[in-house]
């Protein structure tokens, strides 16, 4: 691993939080790669919770026919999930800036665990 690569993740294809909620409404799952106290502070809508330490154990319940998008915190998490992920075979992709930038963005939010 690089010292790029290390700093600032894998590099991987990457989705504007603009784009998010139109991917979705094609067939897109957006999964969420934070921990359940981070999703019960605020996640979007429709999105899947699997924290990245259980994604290993979590991918084949991941459609293999549909477009996989990975949000967390900042970006990083997703672009490990991201590059995991396409290593496995699925086309994913990792949502530029995750959390922060959708926020930043005045995009909806759902509050709580569910």
């Amino acid at each position: 691993m690089g010292f790029f690569s290390w700093l600032f993740g894998p590099q991987v294809e990457t989705v504007d939080v603009n784009e998010v909620q139109r991917l979705q409404s094609e067939g897109a799952v957006l999964i969420d790669v934070r921990e359940p106290n981070e999703w019960a502070t605020g996640h979007v809508q429709g999105a899947k919770l699997i924290p990245l330490g259980s994604l290993n154990r979590e991918l084949s319940k991941i459609r293999h026919d549909r477009q996989v998008l990975f949000i967390c915190h900042s970006g990083r998490r997703a672009a490990r999930a991201t590059s995991m992920t396409n290593r496995q075979g699925l086309t994913a992709m990792n949502v530029r800036g995750g959390m922060v930038q959708w926020t930043r963005a005045g995009l909806p939010l759902k509050n709580g665990r569910k």
